[in-house]
């Protein structure tokens, strides 16, 4: 099968990169699928998973939690926030988001901020249940 160039990085560094097969992936409006030919985008991330699977047809699965993906015909590029292996997420840990992200909805300045606070919590709540039906 054709495959293309994937690759995750966090600020601090490349978390993968290898020739895939496909890729599901978490954009703003809803998840897509990545396959090689895409058409060009770039869109926002919002939380949940990112699943790809590789040349071999083995899978891996990683978190993000905001960020960029950039699409071209042949390569895939994600920009997260911040990203984690999914087998590490737990309820706990999201929950723990979810607490750390109202308390910054009650220390909002504006209107913005407080929109994309709501929209970020409600991004939380259903990632959270996705992992607890697991």
């Amino acid at each position: 099968m054709a495959t293309f160039h994937f690759e995750l990085v966090s600020p601090d560094q490349l978390l993968f990169s290898a020739e895939v097969e496909s890729v599901v992936v978490p954009g703003i409006e809803g998840e897509f699928t990545m396959l090689p030919d895409h058409a060009p985008l770039v869109t926002s991330l919002r939380n949940g998973g990112v699943i790809l699977v590789n040349g071999d047809h083995s899978t891996k699965e990683f978190a993000v939690f905001g960020g960029v993906a950039e699409v071209t015909n042949t390569s895939l590029t994600i920009l997260a926030e911040r990203t984690t292996p999914m087998k590490e997420v737990t309820t706990e840990g999201l929950e723990k988001d979810l607490l750390t992200t109202q308390t910054y909805l009650e220390a909002a300045h504006n209107e913005e901020e407080r929109r994309i606070l709501v929209e970020k919590i409600a991004q939380l709540r259903e990632f959270k249940n996705i992992v607890a039906s697991r």
